[in-house]
């Protein structure tokens, strides 16, 4: 381990609860705090998904009923707006709580926010990438901050009991502080 607290292998040891136990968790992506954040995050991926795949019919139908003058095919592309646009509404309700985990921006709403220099697009929509990221590879880049967040909960490895031995008589001896909501040990 370095000095840091960070192993070679991008593993970062975390003292855990009150007692002296520690666990070892992964470095290399960002990573969501619960279940219920990555449900948020796909729920939403499917709801911008389906706008997009009924936003072509429509506009299909709509631009073929005006060219033919078709009065019935008029009246299915209005009906399909309806369903598209609550569709479009529940998808803005959902993804106004799907923050990236590093800058909480939400991703997956509309924002009219700064992106990075080096966020990429498709179709020119940056919501459409991250969601095609989320549905697909289950990990995104953040079109804000740039950073890469993994859609799996954190990796806790409890470490064996002769390392937790070690870590009590360290602490016992005064020579180290460990708090549990510290990412680092301070040896004084």
């Amino acid at each position: 381990m370095n000095g840091r607290g960070q192993s070679r292998r991008g593993r970062r040891v975390i003292p855990h609860g009150h007692d002296s136990m520690m666990r070892v968790v992964s470095c290399d992506m960002h990573h969501p705090r619960s279940t219920s954040k990555v449900l948020r995050f796909r729920l939403a991926a499917i709801l911008l998904l389906g706008t997009y795949l009924l936003a072509f019919p429509i506009f299909g139908l709509l631009a073929r009923a005006t060219l033919t003058n078709n009065f019935e095919l008029t009246l299915v592309g209005l009906a399909l707006v309806i369903p598209a646009l609550v569709l479009l509404v529940v998808q803005w309700i959902v993804a106004a709580h799907t923050g990236c985990p590093l800058c909480r921006t939400p991703i997956l709403a509309p924002r009219s926010c700064n992106k990075n220099r080096r966020a990429k697009t498709i179709l020119g929509s940056y919501r459409l990438k991250v969601a095609l990221a989320v549905m697909f590879k289950n990990r995104f880049r953040c079109p804000y901050c740039n950073e890469h967040t993994s859609l799996e909960l954190k990796e806790t490895v409890y470490l064996p009991q002769p390392r937790r031995a070690m870590m009590d008589q360290l602490q016992s001896r005064g020579r180290s502080r460990v708090s549990p909501h510290s990412h680092r040990m301070d040896f004084r």
